[in-house]
This record gives structure tokens, sequence and C-alpha cells, in this order.
């Protein structure tokens, strides 16, 4: 878990800010994972990461649950 992108400062933030929380998910993204996703919290923010074609299905398939495409930020890489 530590060596997780981000996790320090994603930590610090939700030491900080009590309403704010983060999930981490290693492993393959289904469409179960995102559904869970999707309705799990009010107002999620998502970031995903990972390979171009990977990033745009997952955000296709949260947006297809309803996620705002403003909630959704994507990271490319190879």
């Amino acid at each position: 878990l530590e060596r997780a992108a981000y996790h320090e400062q994603l930590s610090e933030i939700s030491s900080a800010h009590p309403k704010a929380s983060f999930t981490l998910h290693i492993g393959s993204i289904t469409e179960e994972v995102l559904q869970k996703a999707a309705h799990e919290k009010s107002n999620p923010l998502f970031y995903i990461a990972g390979p171009a074609q990977m990033t745009w299905t997952a955000a296709k398939m949260l947006e297809k649950n309803g996620v705002d495409p403003l909630s959704i930020l994507t990271e490319e890489f190879t």
C-alpha cells in the first residue's frame, strides 16, 4: 500500500480533512469494481492512472454509471 502512487500525499489530506477519504484499488479494474466505486460515496472524485486504453475505458464505464466526467481525472503512461 505504501508504494502506491501519491499514497503519502493522500494520507496527509485524509488526516487534515476528516471528510476526505480515498480508496485504493490494486488489480484488475472490472465494470463491477467501477459500478461499486461510482455509488460508494457522495460526489466522488476518481483518479485513474495507466495505459491510454485502460484509462479511457475505465472513465467511460464510470460515466455510464452516472459519474460526472469532470469528476474523473486520468493520467496515461506506458
